[in-house]
């Protein structure tokens, strides 16, 4: 029993070591949505930012033919009538647990030079963030997301870039890393320095 346990713990170890880390702002960096002209050739379809229904997110190194569950996650995007060009968002490692996945108020943003975006999710007790660029601007239903790298960088990237890695300082079994940032110029900045690790792309709407 125990040895199954560990074992069952060293595989989920071993599968999240290649994730990104994640991208976190102990506030939310928007707490509206900013009007935004949208980058010329980006389709008018994207009254929000991202077209409202079911976004399949595939990691780039599995070969599309032959991908497993486990290569996929999935993101639900609503239109959130309170907040003028408010969204919520519910993620969920299959399409089908979307049902009974927490929708959280999302913002879509465009970042500094209008090439890279952002899904912003989460109010309370923090915001996480999607860093996404355009695979093709005349395709508003695809993205690259970004697998954020901050290793390493610590106070001075944070003074001057406004993002860096945080974690604990002890060896730990579990990762505890993730890409603190605290403005629109950090998501910027680090999106600059980040690669694309996954296709997000839009696969209809909302199934119930």
């Amino acid at each position: 029993m125990i040895r199954t346990l560990v074992l069952a713990c060293a595989a989920a170890v071993a599968a999240t070591a290649a994730l990104a880390a994640p991208v976190r702002s102990d506030l939310p960096i928007w707490a509206s949505a900013e009007a935004y002209p949208l980058p010329a050739g980006l389709s008018t379809r994207m009254a929000r930012g991202m077209q409202p229904g079911d976004w399949r997110l595939r990691a780039l190194d599995c070969d599309p033919q032959n991908a497993t569950e486990e290569c996929y996650s999935w993101v639900r995007i609503a239109e959130f009538g309170m907040l003028e060009h408010g969204l919520t968002a519910a993620e969920a490692p299959t399409r089908e647990a979307l049902k009974d996945a927490s929708a959280e108020p999302a913002f879509f943003e465009v970042l500094q030079g209008g090439k890279t975006f952002t899904l912003q999710i989460g109010f309370r007790g923090g915001s996480h963030y999607l860093l996404l660029g355009a695979r093709d601007a005349r395709r508003p239903e695809s993205f690259d997301v970004l697998n954020a790298d901050c290793e390493e960088e610590g106070e001075a990237t944070w003074k001057a870039k406004g993002y860096r890695e945080r974690k604990i300082d002890e060896p730990a079994f579990f990762r505890s890393d993730y890409c603190a940032v605290r403005s629109p110029e950090g998501l910027a900045a680090l999106a600059a320095a980040s690669k694309a690790s996954q296709a997000m792309e839009y696969v209809g709407a909302a199934e119930e």
